[in-house]
């Protein structure tokens, strides 16, 4: 893959974490009762999200490859 790709899917990737915090966090209710789960877990994984975005943001502007691993290894995850 290109560095001009990967750069590409990593900020859709990181844009994707923006938008499972912002429901998680601000409608963990209605997300919750959707998925079955309770509030407090959409909330907290919208809070891992957060942090899982800015690292991807990170790795779009400036690659690292153990971090680039980790992030391949929690998208399989």
């Amino acid at each position: 893959m290109s560095p001009t790709n990967l750069s590409r899917v990593l900020w859709l990737d990181a844009l994707s974490c923006a938008v499972i915090f912002v429901l998680g966090v601000f409608a963990s209710g209605p997300v919750g009762a959707l998925l079955g789960l309770p509030p407090t877990v959409v909330t907290a994984g919208g809070w891992i999200c957060l942090a899982a975005g800015a690292m991807l943001a990170f790795l779009a502007i400036r690659p690292v490859k153990w971090l680039l691993a980790l992030a391949v290894v929690g998208n399989v995850g």
